[in-house]
């Protein structure tokens, strides 16, 4: 007896199934499950006016692409990253200082994971003022 499979977001499979005994048949129910986690990278401190890259990356990673990656950043706009591999990487820049929270959500076929990471931004050094004192000749 034919057997219906469905898949969520995917159309109905029908497949053969074998009855086991005269009047006994099997039904199967399934449901396709993406299982893939993210990890974000980058630095932990930093000054404002420089710029810093973070990278992400899925596990496994023979995750099924393509995947969409949204980032955002206190304080920035955010950026769409849709349908690349199985990395990505985004770069900011802070003017101002405090702990900076920066989220990513990366998604495949509907299923999404949202990680966070903080930045600790500090206010950049201002170069010394240097002076040079140069003799005085008279004549």
């Amino acid at each position: 007896m034919p057997m219906e499979t469905h898949h969520e977001g995917m159309p109905a499979a029908k497949t053969a199934v074998p009855s086991i005994g005269s009047n006994t048949h099997c039904r199967f129910a399934s449901r396709l499950v993406l299982v893939f986690d993210v990890s974000l990278i980058g630095p932990t401190e930093g000054t404002t006016g420089a710029t810093y890259n973070f990278n992400a990356s899925l596990t496994p990673g023979s995750t099924a692409l393509p995947v969409d990656y949204y980032w955002t950043a206190d304080d920035q706009t955010p950026q769409d990253h849709p349908g690349q591999g199985g990395s990505d990487s985004a770069a900011f820049t802070w003017s101002t200082p405090g702990i900076k929270t920066i989220a990513l959500t990366a998604s495949i076929k509907g299923a999404s994971v949202t990680v966070t990471y903080d930045i600790q931004i500090d206010v950049a050094p201002q170069p010394e003022e240097h002076l040079l004192y140069l003799p005085v000749m008279r004549r």
